[in-house]
């Protein structure tokens, strides 16, 4: 429950960032709603696609809040990622197993840097190149993903604005970790922490990936 509140405040940031003027329990309905139809359905797109269909008809911005609410999912990957790195240390292996670590470590920074990538302003311009030959397919369609691309960008410079919501991104990742936590210590008490904070967000990681939920 306290996870739905967390992550309505983070999409609330993040639109105010972008200029959106939304209600923060407009946006707390919208996050009860696409987490029953996350449920229902794989990969957590329904729920993604009711939140950006919530805010165009409160807002009129569809467009723009796609893309807030992928840079949304982008900060979610890199608290996942960042979790861990903080645990993959901890790990015990044998001195010939560590390269495992390393791999793992250098697998989640990966995961962590997605976003940094995927907001520079580089990364904006070659995805916005590749409109014109979308645009001869659909003007819409171009003009649509350019908006979104527009938003994106925007918030790309607002820094404290993006530190605020991935603070956020961290402790509603860290939820699922301690419920885990929690539930496993009276089943299995001799489970070290650095457990759960990589199989827990790894989980997670999955999960939103179709064909990673089909398997899971």
């Amino acid at each position: 429950g306290v996870s739905f509140a967390i992550g309505a405040s983070r999409f609330a940031i993040l639109l105010a960032g972008a200029g959106f003027d939304v209600a923060w329990w407009i946006l707390f309905r919208a996050y009860l709603v696409a987490g029953f139809f996350n449920l229902v359905l794989p990969g957590a797109i329904l729920g993604d696609v009711y939140r950006v269909w919530d805010v165009r008809r409160t807002a009129g911005e569809g467009s723009r809040a796609l893309g807030i609410v992928a840079v949304e999912r982008l900060l979610g990957f890199s608290a996942l990622g960042c979790f861990g790195l903080v645990a993959a240390p901890f790990i015990p292996l044998p001195a010939e197993d560590r390269y495992l670590v390393i791999m793992l470590m250098a697998g989640c920074a990966l995961i962590a840097g997605v976003t940094g990538f995927a907001l520079h302003p580089m990364t904006n311009r070659l995805m916005r190149s590749t409109l014109r030959p979308i645009a001869r397919i659909s003007t819409r369609a171009a003009s649509a993903i350019d908006n979104a691309l527009l938003a994106v960008s925007d918030l790309a410079e607002a820094p404290r604005v993006l530190w605020r919501a991935f603070a956020l991104s961290l402790l509603n990742q860290g939820l699922p970790v301690a419920a885990v936590g929690c539930l496993a210590i009276p089943l299995a008490g001799d489970v070290a922490w650095y457990w759960f904070a990589i199989i827990v967000p790894f989980v997670t990681l999955v999960s939103i990936i179709q064909i990673g939920r089909a398997h899971v």
